[in-house]
């Protein structure tokens, strides 16, 4: 039997409004779990992944979190309706 993996998607319906709002998961392959362990980065649980916590991850160059691009009312361009 195959075994399932999670994709992109999966960890980013998986973290928290206030982490998705500004940031997003990328590169993630071959993983069953929301739960990973990383030895430079210890256990993150996408999860309940703060926004202070992904902020410290991304600033520490975590390789699989992408800031999303902000427009000027602070939201997030990708949740934006386009303008007509």
């Amino acid at each position: 039997m195959a075994e399932k993996y999670l994709t992109n998607s999966d960890f980013n319906k998986a973290l928290p409004k206030e982490t998705a709002d500004r940031y997003k998961v990328v590169g993630m392959t071959k993983r069953n779990s929301l739960r990973v362990s990383y030895a430079k980065f210890g256990l993150v649980d996408f999860r309940s992944l703060s926004l202070k916590h992904a902020e410290h991850l991304y600033n520490q160059k975590f390789p699989y979190l992408e800031k999303k691009a902000q427009n000027k009312a602070g939201k997030s361009a990708e949740t934006d309706e386009p303008s007509a």
